[in-house]
């Protein structure tokens, strides 16, 4: 049965969200870029469609970690809590898969009426505050940030390439605003924890940066480049994090994970007229760098360092390498266009999907 019809939405008055004011008054608004340019030269108009109904939002984020142990870095991996865990958040993922794959074929040119659902579906979702309002363990808090780095990215991308009525563009920044409030108010607890101070928190920076640019707020844009810039600053001379060196077996895998938001956060500053690649005398060049020594050695130093055989199953893909797309766009090198090569389309939706369509040089102007 046909779930909703954008042009027929109609939207009530937008409550205040617990009690917190906007963070800057109108006469003090800034105008913060996204980290992604327009792929088309005019907005599409919306046809006329209707759409399946979305998955229904999670009632509960009591989500247990997918880890036998709660020390810091061994993280062995439970197969029955991490099968647990996916059942528990699979209304999540279909729903963040579905709004990527209908996003990506709109940029890509590829679009049917039904694709222009991912924005009633996300319509949706905010109608229902997803994601809000509800008792979260730690792993829950981690889904939510990075629930709202997919959500902030694709609204991104679809607002600077399709016309969305303004009504609609209220109701997704009212939630996006506040996904960003909670998880902000999440990260701002337990401040001396690992999760804090890790690959965690960059993420958690990547998702209100992405907002930021949404919202046009330059204190949650503050507050995302500070924990940026500390993880910046861990870089070691030698590229290594290392606090995901601790993660032993799984060293290699987080310091791609964690290179993900870093290089996200330093292409949104630069876009704003920043410069994070060269803090800590070009940090995050060396990490890059690392890591790509480490793809073409088979993690020799990772293996060396730890001691163990590095576990690369899910490091070596074209989702967690996404960002070397985006890194190759303003860097380009021989060598992480190997990888490209060999891996692409590099793609993952907690960063915006897509990155050869958005990044790549031939995908900036219309065919």
């Amino acid at each position: 049965m046909p779930f909703i019809l954008l042009a027929t939405i109609f939207l009530t008055a937008i409550p205040v969200l617990c009690g917190v004011k906007p963070a800057l008054a109108q006469e003090d608004t800034v105008d913060i870029h996204s980290p992604f340019l327009p792929v088309f030269s005019e907005k599409r108009s919306i046809p006329p469609h209707s759409c399946d109904k979305p998955p229904l939002p999670p009632e509960k984020m009591e989500y247990k970690s997918v880890y036998t142990d709660r020390s810091e870095g061994v993280s062995i991996v439970d197969e029955e809590a991490k099968a647990r865990y996916k059942e528990q958040i699979q209304e999540i993922t279909a729903y963040e898969k579905q709004i990527a794959s209908w996003t990506e074929k709109i940029i890509a040119r590829k679009a049917s009426e039904s694709d222009y659902c991912a924005i009633d579906w996300m319509i949706s979702w905010a109608s229902q505050d997803a994601l809000l309002n509800l008792q979260a363990t730690s792993q829950g808090e981690a889904v939510r940030k990075w629930f709202l780095a997919t959500i902030a990215t694709h609204y991104d991308i679809l607002s600077q390439n399709v016309e969305i009525p303004k009504d609609a563009q209220t109701e997704l920044e009212r939630w996006i605003e506040a996904l960003t409030i909670q998880v902000i108010k999440d990260y701002s607890r337990k401040t001396t924890s690992n999760s804090r101070l890790n690959n965690h928190i960059y993420w958690t920076a990547w998702a209100v940066m992405m907002a930021s640019t949404i919202l046009d707020n330059q204190q949650y844009y503050d507050w995302a480049l500070e924990r940026a810039e500390r993880g910046i600053l861990e870089i070691q001379h030698n590229g290594i994090l290392p606090r995901e060196l601790a993660r032993q077996r799984r060293a290699f895998a987080y310091h791609v994970f964690a290179t993900t938001p870093l290089i996200m956060i330093a292409e949104t500053v630069a876009r704003n007229d920043g410069d994070l690649y060269n803090q800590n005398a070009g940090g995050l060049h060396r990490l890059v760098s690392f890591i790509i020594s480490e793809l073409n050695n088979k993690q020799a130093t990772l293996t060396a360092l730890t001691g163990r055989q590095q576990k690369t199953k899910t490091a070596i893909t074209n989702y967690s390498l996404a960002w070397l797309r985006v890194y190759n766009t303003r860097f380009p090198s021989s060598k992480a266009e190997k990888w490209i090569k060999k891996l692409e389309p590099m793609k993952l939706r907690r960063i915006g999907g897509n990155m050869d369509i958005i990044f790549a040089p031939d995908a900036q102007t219309e065919k």
